[in-house]
């Protein structure tokens, strides 16, 4: 930055040494924003819009460095030269605001034409500035505007600097400074298909060698290992990223990085493809070879086949084999239990479910966790009504008490399945859309880090959230339930809230049927004990489980049915609390003529609780956006600018 030996801060503003005539003047109004004066001097023909101060500076870079947007444009429409650079680092316009981070700023320059892919003095051109001091929107920007249209021979994305380091390195380097920003600019980088193989021509290093030598984040960690990076890929030193850590007295991110490794169940043979495979050590090429374009893989052909086959099999989704184990092993000890307790009596059972519990966690893949909790509903359910068919009370009631309660039962199931398959309200469009919409949102002076989600690249809509276990945007999110595996949003809520109903419902009519005649059993031990003993094992244990699960099961649905008559989502109940219902349940008292119209809202309570209910539930898919090739669209919008 120029003159950056000088530069002094004062409220809000940028500025350089003092000095006298129209030149100080000009500069002076560009800092300030005082369009009028410069105007005023512009006109009068005290000085030409790319003329330089003692520094070698231009209005231009100190009306961007301040984020002057009105200045700028006036620059610009005079004709002031975009891409001119100047200054001790010898930085262009675009530079400066990078620094600073005003995106509106950068939009006006580089769509006037500015070269993002300038270097200064310290070796890196714009996107690596963004990356130093965590300006994930701008770099948002400026690379979903390298891509559409192309504004650079080179992609920016994993275009190195002159240390050889890519902006996702130079991100990882300078994670320190800007903590909260850098996890976000990872995101983004990842998002946007930056390598994460890619490694230093010298050293060897990849950028989860720096993440380990930097004593970064678990969540930027993780973010890279997702993204394929080889855990054991060594440096020019023979190091491995856990190494690194370990040498540099991290030792907290080295046992990170080794439950990376061993979390998976990839050292056990009978499951080898059904987990993330072991990354290959690779450190690249000794001379990186720089891409013809901007693509989200490198021009390797095998680290590229690597990249995507990591990616493909270490998404945020489950493998089909970690889905089913997950599901099923619940079932195995409810089975192992009830085995035990009919063969040998419960004390000895008791002492199963933990025993099995040590046997099946450690074998369970990854992602496993995320159905053990849906599978255990799902066993909970079938224990219930196996308990009801096993002791025989089919038998003895009638044929409109059993229609009823096997009614209840399929209805519960029913629902319970859509809750799990359905669509929660993903927002998922293709990457050309991806990158087309944040250019659209910038240019419309819309893009904030507010409504950019830095994971999906996408401008987050009303209501929604972005969901860690899906790696994906949620329609009106609600939350993750674990008993369906699968988020609650707008699509799947009211299979998830009849799912409740019909739980409640159907526990309370098997109570009502099975506690009556419970006394109408008879075992050897005598009528009072026989339901604790061995005889009646299914039984005791459907029944305990009837008993627990109506309890908060029915409460979560009186929340629920709270939530939905106020229009409210978990999440939002949660973040925001009461603020968002009083303002919209309750109106200011402007004038003793509002009492009337506060009463009849009162009224009217019924009826705005029943609407509510039918806005939360009844949520109609988005028609699908149709968007004809965006890149061309794009192209001709730049073409036409």
């Amino acid at each position: 930055m120029g003159g950056q030996g000088g530069v002094v801060v004062v409220p809000g503003v940028v500025e350089s040494k003092t000095e006298e005539g129209a030149t100080s003047r000009a500069r002076a109004a560009a800092q300030y924003g005082r369009l009028a004066e410069l105007e005023e001097l512009v006109d009068a023909g005290a000085l030409g819009v790319n003329d330089r101060d003692e520094e070698g500076c231009t209005l231009l870079q100190w009306a961007a460095i301040n984020g002057r947007g009105k200045v700028v444009e006036a620059l610009l429409r005079r004709g002031a030269d975009p891409g001119a650079s100047g200054g001790v680092l010898d930085e262009t316009a675009l530079q400066w605001a990078v620094r600073q981070g005003h995106v509106e700023t950068c939009v006006l320059i580089r769509e006037a034409g500015c070269d993002a892919g300038h270097r200064g003095v310290e070796g890196g051109n714009a996107v690596h500035l963004a990356c130093r001091y965590g300006k994930h929107v701008t770099a948002a920007y400026l690379l979903a505007r390298d891509e559409v249209p192309p504004g650079s021979p080179i992609g920016l994305l994993d275009l190195p600097d002159e240390r050889g380091r890519t902006p996702l390195m130079v991100c990882v380097e300078w994670y320190w400074h800007e903590p909260r920003g850098g996890l976000e600019m990872v995101r983004v980088l990842v998002g946007l298909g930056a390598s994460v193989t890619f490694a230093e021509r010298l050293t060897g290093r990849t950028a989860l060698h720096l993440a380990a030598e930097r004593n970064v984040e678990r969540a930027a960690l993780e973010v890279l290992v997702d993204a394929g990076a080889a855990l054991e890929a060594e440096d020019g030193e023979g190091r491995t990223p856990e190494a690194v850590a370990m040498a540099s007295g991290h030792y907290q991110t080295a046992m990170v990085l080794r439950g990376f490794r061993t979390s998976s169940c990839a050292t056990f043979e009978w499951c080898n493809g059904c987990c993330r495979p072991r990354a290959t050590p690779w450190c690249g090429s000794s001379s990186p070879k720089p891409k013809a374009e901007a693509r989200p893989l490198l021009d390797d052909e095998e680290t590229g086949e690597l990249e995507k086959k990591n990616r493909r099999e270490t998404t945020h989704g489950v493998s089909s084999f970690a889905a089913v184990y997950g599901f099923f092993a619940p079932w195995v000890g409810a089975a192992c239990v009830v085995a035990v307790a009919a063969d040998r009596g419960w004390p000895l059972a008791v002492f199963v479910a933990p025993a099995a519990a040590v046997v099946l966690v450690p074998l369970a893949p990854r992602g496993a966790s995320r159905w053990g909790m849906c599978g255990f509903a799902a066993c909970s359910i079938a224990v219930i009504v196996a308990s009801f068919l096993f002791a025989g009370f089919h038998r003895t009631f009638s044929a409109a008490a059993l229609a009823l309660y096997f009614g209840l039962v399929a209805a519960l199931v029913a629902n319970f399945a859509l809750a799990i398959l359905t669509d929660p309200g993903i927002i998922d469009p293709p990457r050309a859309e991806r990158v087309f919409g944040i250019v659209q949102l910038a240019r419309a002076g819309k893009l904030a880090a507010a409504n950019l989600c830095s994971t999906c690249l996408i401008e987050k809509p009303p209501r929604s959230k972005h969901d860690p276990t899906l790696g994906k945007c949620v329609r009106r999110f609600d939350h993750f339930c674990p008993y369906v595996a699968n988020v609650i949003g707008e699509q799947n809520y009211l299979y998830f809230y009849l799912f409740l109903v019909f739980v409640v419902l159907a526990i309370a009519f098997h109570l009502f049927l099975v506690i009556p005649r419970l006394a109408w059993l008879s075992c050897q031990e005598g009528p009072r004990i026989c339901v604790t003993s061995k005889d009646h094992a299914p039984l005791l244990l459907g029944t305990l489980l009837a008993i627990l699960h109506i309890c908060w099961v029915a409460a979560l649905c009186g929340v629920h049915t709270s939530l939905i008559c106020r229009d409210v989502t978990t999440y939002e109940s949660m973040r925001y609390g009461d603020t968002q219902q009083q303002q919209q349940y309750q109106q200011p008292a402007v004038s003793p003529d509002t009492q009337k119209k506060k009463k009849k809202k009162k009224e009217n309570c019924c009826a705005l609780g029943l609407a509510n209910a039918r806005n939360s539930l009844c949520q109609k898919p988005p028609p699908p956006v149709v968007v004809t090739d965006p890149p061309a669209a794009a192209a001709a919008a730049g073409a036409s600018s």
